[in-house]
């Protein structure tokens, strides 16, 4: 049991880095080529919000508490844009002005948006929003109002995800769709070559196990893909409007994530983004709701027994393990580690 808490934890560890590449230039330009932008608007029916503007530039506080250094994001996509202004547009009246008073010291203030129109006009939108209390609001023009919080998750992420690309497949919208989630844009795509098998030996990096928690989320609206383990598979990851499920707080961002063989999708979970690891499937129900087990009675299933370190180390007590990995670390024996 206490070698099963372990190896949960640190299978959190392994979730795909993607998105935030590193910027050499003063300016993070999010611009897609014209064609692309043609193809997104047709499959996401891009409105009329978009016309009459140029581009949106994005300023941070540089002071803010963000994961990635800040600096200006120039935002050209026109499916981008539309997104935004939508947002925008959806926000209510600031009523209980209360609310921004009782912003926690980690507020992220000092934030704006210079909307630059096809006429050359500029105007400004001032922001400030609180990710403790998801409380935020937007000024213009003196008037205050209140967006969905979900407008101030994606504006963060722009500073994140530096490279978005808003050419998404209808297929893959459709299936979100279906389980009311929201596709704003790929944030990366990755080549992996799924394990033969999915049963993990001790001394593994526990990359089975990953994949074997993922195929129970998957399993859960219909995609097994345990007859492609062995197989390059291509991991797509994309951007969610829509939070976690609310049994996952503090956790809010999710990550939409869809396996393809031959550009066949065999696969396809909900993730927490890059600095957390396992979510829940498209149907936002947890691994206890789909097994109905806790992580130690399902692990257990996908554990090799038969393995010869498994059965010397389940033959010891908790503080014989500790000894024999410090044992290790001293001589440099990564497979015991």
């Amino acid at each position: 049991m206490h070698r099963r808490c372990l190896m949960f934890l640190l299978i959190t560890i392994i979730v795909f880095s993607a998105g935030c590449n590193t910027v050499q230039n003063s300016q993070i330009s999010l611009q897609r080529e014209t064609q692309k932008d043609k193809v997104g608007d047709e499959e996401q029916g891009t409105t009329d919000r978009t016309k009459g503007i140029k581009k949106i530039e994005l300023i941070l506080d540089a002071n803010g508490p963000y994961w990635n250094k800040v600096k200006p994001i120039l935002i050209k996509d026109s499916k981008m844009i539309n997104d935004i202004m939508s947002m925008i547009k959806e926000s209510k009246p600031l009523i209980d002005e209360s609310k921004i008073s009782r912003m926690s010291g980690m507020a992220r203030k000092n934030n704006k948006l210079v909307v630059t129109e096809t006429d050359g006009n500029n105007k400004e939108i001032i922001f400030a929003y609180d990710t403790l209390y998801e409380v935020g609001y937007i000024e213009e023009e003196g008037r205050k109002v209140e967006p969905d919080y979900s407008f101030f998750r994606y504006i963060a992420d722009l500073n994140e995800y530096t490279n978005p690309d808003t050419n998404i497949k209808q297929q893959v919208i459709q299936l979100f769709d279906k389980y009311n989630w929201t596709v704003d844009y790929r944030i990366n795509t990755l080549k992996e070559k799924l394990p033969e098998s999915l049963k993990h030996k001790a001394g593994e990096y526990p990359v089975k196990i990953y994949w074997a928690y993922n195929n129970e989320l998957s399993k859960q609206i219909g995609l097994d893909f345990t007859d492609y383990l062995g197989k390059d598979v291509a991991v797509e990851i994309y951007r969610l409007r829509e939070p976690l499920p609310e049994f996952m707080k503090p956790r809010r961002d999710a990550r939409g994530i869809v396996i393809k063989y031959n550009d066949e999708i065999i696969g396809a979970y909900i993730d927490a983004g890059r600095h957390d690891s396992f979510a829940c499937s498209l149907d936002r129900k947890s691994l206890k709701d789909i097994t109905g087990k806790e992580w130690d009675g399902w692990i257990a299933d996908y554990i090799d027994y038969e393995d010869e370190l498994e059965i010397k180390l389940s033959k010891m007590e908790p503080e014989d393990i500790i000894r024999e990995y410090f044992k290790a670390l001293d001589k440099h024996d990564i497979k015991m580690v």
